[in-house]
């Protein structure tokens, strides 16, 4: 067991010394040798999590050369946490990283021992909860959810609230922190990208989130003197930019063509297979369908 190894050498003032094979057995050999006495200093880290001791690497650098000095866990025993680590005099940098939190950042601090004293530090690496809710037009809506830190594209947590009770809202653990909130529509096309800045987590604690979208149906039918044709539809907002484009075939299981979009002016461009093309604008209304019909007989070019 290693953390009943490590708290022996801890309690008794020795070294605890691992190794994976020959190699490492011998320079672990050469530095217990070449320090016989332990060093009277001590960096001594507490780390927890939601009231509890938590699990967390610790590594000790020479400030200077950057070079690893020590290290150790801190575990979830009181045994190993607070951790001792044995450090003569001089300048140090500590890295200390909880274990199996995700999103939780490398803590780093600068130290110094001096005439064998201790230097101690505690860290709590509490973890919240983030419940996203994502509805459309006031009903549970399909959405991916992205957890970001504040001001930043680095993505903390992740995930997807579909429409069922049981996963929207979609609760997403995540260490205390400020953070922004990253929504996108399933399936509906437009403007569906949507970020909530600076949401508070705190530790042991739920933070809700609520993001509604609008969103209305578009039918487009392609025809010729009534007869169904095949034809392209493509769907432009507002600004030119294309949103999406879907194939209208001469039967009525594929004719007309539905389009979920969200609310606003689009412009159509319809082409029939071989033959003309059309343009023309289309309003979409929130929770409304709109029905369009194209006849190319009846339409200029």
């Amino acid at each position: 067991d290693t953390t009943q190894l490590e708290c022996a050498a801890q309690e008794g003032g020795g070294l605890f010394l691992s190794v994976e094979n020959a190699e490492q057995l011998s320079e672990a050999l050469v530095s217990a040798y070449e320090k016989p006495q332990t060093p009277e200093g001590r960096l001594i880290v507490t780390t927890t999590s939601n009231g509890a001791l938590q699990d967390a690497a610790v590594q000790v650098l020479d400030a200077g050369t950057g070079e690893w000095v020590a290290g150790g866990r801190t575990y979830v025993s009181d045994e190993t946490n607070p951790r001792r680590i044995p450090l003569e005099d001089g300048s140090y940098r500590a890295k200390v990283a909880a274990a199996g939190i995700s999103g939780a950042s490398t803590l780093e601090f600068e130290f110094d021992i001096v005439e064998g004293g201790s230097v101690e530090r505690s860290f709590d690496f509490s973890s919240g909860e983030v419940a996203v809710l994502v509805t459309r037009n006031g009903e549970l809506g399909d959405a991916t959810v992205r957890v970001l830190v504040n001001d930043s594209s680095d993505q903390v947590a992740a995930g997807r609230t579909y429409v069922a009770a049981s996963s929207n809202p979609r609760v997403l653990t995540v260490p205390a922190g400020t953070y922004d909130i990253e929504m996108k529509l399933v399936r509906i096309k437009g403007d569906v990208l949507h970020r909530i800045e600076d949401v508070v987590v705190t530790g042991n604690e739920r933070t809700d989130v609520h993001q509604d979208y609008a969103s209305g149906t578009l039918n487009v039918a392609v025809m010729r003197d009534g007869t169904l044709v095949d034809a392209v539809v493509q769907v432009y907002d507002e600004n030119g930019a294309s949103v999406v484009g879907k194939r209208a075939y001469a039967d009525e299981s594929r004719n007309p063509v539905s389009f979920e979009l969200i609310p606003g002016q689009y412009l159509l461009k319809v082409r029939e297979l071989r033959g003309e093309r059309h343009e023309i604008g289309a309003s979409v209304m929130p929770a409304e369908e709109t029905a369009l019909e194209i006849d190319f007989a009846n339409q200029g070019p």
